[in-house]
């Protein structure tokens, strides 16, 4: 017969098992996520409506839905942040891209040739690794925010 423990039966047992018999997370933090959010955050108080932007979603998910986003045209190394605006400087409708990393994060191949890829097209391209770089890449390509935090 098998018997079942409660909630709290499990947790007083985890709690008393010592720290090295305890399992270690077997999912990472996902560091750049937190960032993300936090930016993200930030912006909605700091740009105005006239601007323009969103984050891309590209994190893996299998085969089987990698294979229908391919089909879709989906493209490998599109920066997490895309923004568009008329600049405080020129009347021109200005695109900005940011693939942002974590603190030592580094871009992968796939995103090292999108991002030349993009330069080329004459877009504003940066990786940033805080809302503090990513601020000083829109400010330096001219967009209007209502402030700064």
């Amino acid at each position: 017969m098998t018997t079942f423990k409660s909630v709290a039966q499990q947790i007083a047992e985890f709690q008393a098992t010592p720290l090295a018999e305890k399992k270690p997370r077997t999912k990472p933090k996902r560091i750049e996520d937190k960032i993300h959010v936090s930016i993200a955050k930030a912006l909605k108080a700091i740009l105005p409506t006239s601007v323009v932007w969103w984050s891309n979603e590209s994190r893996g998910v299998g085969f089987k839905e990698g294979s229908r986003r391919k089909a879709r045209g989906v493209k490998a190394g599109v920066p997490d942040m895309e923004f568009h605006f008329r600049g405080v400087r020129s009347p021109h409708l200005t695109a900005v891209f940011i693939e942002l990393k974590r603190p030592g994060g580094e871009t992968s191949n796939e995103q090292d040739e999108m991002l030349a890829r993009l330069r080329e097209a004459g877009a504003v391209v940066h990786v940033c690794h805080s809302l503090d770089e990513v601020l000083e890449a829109l400010e330096g390509a001219g967009c209007p925010m209502m402030t700064r935090l």
